[in-house]
């Protein structure tokens, strides 16, 4: 019997990242109910490093967003950036009355707008989790698979044994 890494028995990470402390509390609160460990900040110079020393399974963002203050924008842009929380998915709560326009270039996974049901969030949550365990599965995989062929040891061709003529080689 394989005996489950210590990885597997540990609960989801989600990092919550909003600029009203109330609203961080609230969402701990709703996360932390849903099983999940929760990590929050109020203060966006610090996301950046949290989330890079964290490697959370999910980050949710309620930051405020608008044409002329961009903290929340260049917070997402800055995340994505970063080559080992580029696959992270990102759920963001935004105010009713924030503009759509320019926020498909953030390539987050879901955007919701508030008021969000708790139920709605949640689901929400739920779907990025999976996705976020898919990823990490596919990746494992991938570094084995990697890994078994990195030690196989390397034949040489042996010229007698192909059958017709080598193909002619391109430029």
């Amino acid at each position: 019997m394989v005996e489950p890494t210590l990885e597997r028995q540990l609960p989801p990470v989600v990092m919550v990242v909003d600029d009203n402390s109330d609203t961080l509390e609230m969402y701990e609160e709703l996360l932390s109910s849903a099983g999940v460990w929760v990590t929050g900040t109020t203060r966006i110079d610090e996301a950046l490093e949290c989330a890079l020393d964290l490697q959370p399974d999910m980050v949710l963002s309620g930051l405020t967003f608008n044409r002329t203050v961009t903290p929340g924008l260049e917070f997402i842009r800055q995340l994505k950036a970063q080559p080992k929380l580029r696959a992270v998915p990102v759920v963001l709560v935004l105010d009713s009355d924030t503009p759509d326009a320019g926020l498909e270039e953030l390539q987050v996974d879901a955007l919701l707008k508030k008021p969000v049901e708790p139920a709605r969030l949640l689901e929400h949550m739920r779907l990025a989790l999976e996705q976020s365990q898919r990823l990490r599965e596919t990746s494992t995989r991938l570094r084995a698979s990697l890994a078994a062929l990195m030690t196989r040891p390397q034949r040489a061709i042996d010229p007698s044994r192909t059958v017709g003529p080598l193909p002619p080689r391109t430029r």
